[in-house]
């Protein structure tokens, strides 16, 4: 080899400061659907303790406001997931029936089949049920919308 010959030695001739071009899945109009799945989010009946004293109640706005801000990574993750390499925008639905403790215990999502084809349904659960609300004694349906475009 002569000096100065560095030819391949990883020059590819192009310009390394260009992203690689992305190729967007194509979908179809069944792909597009939105649909429910997971769990029945009915709440369940509501248990009347007279004698502990404390008056059980349901989670507030702000309560549900602060659990869902500082815990709701793990589900917008999920949806990116379930998104990549496609057009999809809009906003999933998440319904959770939070229990008495602060645990949530059944969800329901409202998303594209295409996501829940590309694991959408599991990785949301999994990630809802890491949530921690406030113990109020009393379960509360809530409603967290994941926006993403």
């Amino acid at each position: 080899m002569q000096s100065g010959d560095e030819s391949g030695w990883g020059d590819t001739g192009g310009d390394d400061n260009q992203a690689p071009v992305v190729q967007l899945v194509s979908l179809t109009a069944a792909d597009r659907v939105l649909e429910w799945r997971g769990d029945d989010t009915s709440r369940p009946p509501q248990k009347i303790d007279m004698a502990n004293g404390t008056e059980a109640r349901s989670l507030d706005d702000g309560e549900i406001s602060q659990a869902i801000a500082s815990q709701s990574g793990p589900a917008q993750s999920c949806v990116m997931s379930a998104a990549t390499n496609t057009d999809l925008k809009g906003t999933i639905t998440v319904k959770l029936v939070v229990d008495g403790n602060g645990r949530v215990i059944k969800s329901k999502v409202s998303g594209f089949h295409y996501m829940f084809e590309h694991g959408l349904l599991g990785c949301m659960q999994h990630a809802v049920a890491g949530m921690k609300f406030p113990a109020t004694g009393a379960s509360t349906l809530v409603t967290l919308p994941v926006n993403f475009n």
